[in-house]
This record gives structure tokens, C-alpha cells and sequence, in this order.
């Protein structure tokens, strides 16, 4: 049995020779660096070192470059490189440079803190969402029907491609509270769940319908085994939202 064999008749309640193994969410450097002081083989692939199925790492929508060929994709991480980010993208720019860290606007918009020297997240400083006027402005970013949110190589050849695959193909794209996260941050988003819900909503619907009709020609040509829809609502207390409001402006996006 396969990988994509093995995680289809997991994850539709049939019978597997054993369930799917995978890390999900990858490794730091600091932590990949220590194992190899530790006795991991250096340069080993901590993937085929452990042996674990290959194809079930999502990209956790991250913004992704246009790769030119099918041979540019990394073998055994099949997921469709669709660009969900806004095109085009906001200049890079240093905005503060000290000794310990760096203030930096992203290719998102977003103002943060990045630490030097170590992985860690950043410190999220400002984002570009305050108001509906800067909603207005940044859905110019995020036109659905941009030819460059496909790869350079799509086309029947890779198509194909991912039809014949042994493990399983896949589509990771932002999700309704995720998106309107990086659109107006954490602290600004949790307020106008109860200031301006209507904005809330009007973001969560606009990014319900634009996923919708990016990943339409993909879905039409290729039969993904699994979606992955990222969120990050929740902290080690519990969820930023309560389940009222989850109805109230998530489901309906989640049921388009």
C-alpha cells in the first residue's frame, strides 16, 4: 500500500496497513541543528530518517514563489503552489535596524519585529486593515483571476503530474479568521468582532469568495486528496472567539 493509498483509506474509515506518519508542522533550526549534535546523521532528511510518509506537510499558506516546472516543486510535499497572497506584493522595506532585532514591513503589509540570530515568530506591529476604506484599498491586491496565482508550469504535463502520484496531492490555503488576522491583526481584529462586525463579516465573505475562485481551475483538474484551511485561532487557554461567533461569521464562509 502506498502513502496515497494508506492516508485516502485512513482518513475515509476503511481498512490501512497502518495509519499515516508525518510531522506536521516542521522543525526549528535551533532544534535541527542540536539533534545533529546529538548523533543525527548531518545533512540527513529528518522526513526519511524517521520514515515518514511523504506528501502530508502542508505549506500553511505561506506565500509561495511561481515555480517554472513540475521539477521545481519539492518531491513527496504535493500540495498545488497557488498564490493566495496579494499581487502585487507590498515592498519590503527596513524600517528599524538594531543589534537585537529588526523593524521590517512585509510583502504582506504588516509591520513587524523580527529577532536576529534565532527562529522565533515575530513581533506583529502593524497590519493594513483599520477600515473599510483600507479594505477597499487592499482588495485591489486580491484579484481572484490574476493569471500569476498559478505556477508557470500549469498545464496538462502537470496535471498529469499530480494525477500519478503515489502519495497525496493536496491544496493549503489562508483561512476566514486567519485572513482577517494578518489583514487587521490579533488585538484589532478581536475588537471589531464586537465594534465592527459588519466589517468582520464583509472580510471573512470577500475571502470566501475570492479562495473560492482561485482554486476553481485546480479543483476542476485535479483530484486532491485532502484541503488544508488554516486559522490559528486559538491560544494554550482556549479560542480567541466563542462559538456564537464562530456561527455568526465563520460557518456561512465555511459552508460556501
Amino acid at each position: 500500500m502506498n502513502v496515497r493509498q494508506r492516508f485516502n483509506s485512513a482518513m475515509h474509515f476503511r481498512q490501512a496497513d497502518r495509519l499515516p506518519f508525518c510531522e506536521f508542522l516542521g522543525y526549528w533550526t535551533e532544534t535541527r541543528n542540536r539533534w545533529y549534535g546529538e548523533g543525527l546523521p548531518w545533512g540527513a532528511e529528518l522526513e526519511d530518517y524517521f520514515d515518514f510518509d511523504d506528501g502530508l506537510t502542508p505549506s500553511l499558506g505561506r506565500l509561495v514563489p511561481r515555480a517554472s516546472s513540475p521539477s521545481e516543486f519539492a518531491p513527496g510535499r504535493e500540495q498545488i503552489p497557488l498564490d493566495f497572497g496579494p499581487i502585487p506584493r507590498f515592498p519590503v522595506k527596513t524600517l528599524e535596524e538594531a543589534e537585537r532585532y529588526r523593524i521590517e514591513r512585509d510583502g504582506m503589509g504588516i509591520t513587524r519585529r523580527v529577532m536576529k540570530g534565532m527562529s522565533t515568530l515575530p513581533a506583529y506591529i502593524g497590519n493594513p486593515v483599520r477600515s473599510r476604506e483600507d479594505l477597499d484599498k487592499m482588495k485591489k491586491r486580491f484579484r481572484p483571476d490574476d493569471p500569476r496565482r498559478y505556477p508557470l508550469s500549469w498545464s496538462e504535463e502537470l496535471i498529469e503530474h499530480y494525477r500519478h502520484l503515489d502519495h497525496p496531492v493536496g491544496i493549503s490555503m489562508p483561512g476566514f479568521f486567519g485572513q482577517a488576522r494578518l489583514f487587521m491583526g490579533l488585538e484589532n481584529l478581536l475588537i471589531a468582532f464586537h465594534r465592527n462586525p459588519e466589517l468582520v463579516s464583509e472580510i471573512m465573505n470577500f475571502w470566501a469568495d475570492f479562495i473560492l475562485k482561485v482554486i476553481g481551475p485546480a479543483v476542476k483538474a485535479v483530484r486532491f486528496d485532502y484541503a488544508n484551511i488554516w486559522e490559528d485561532m486559538a491560544y494554550n487557554r482556549g479560542p480567541f472567539i466563542s462559538q456564537s461567533l464562530f456561527r455568526r461569521h465563520m460557518l456561512p464562509c465555511y459552508r460556501k
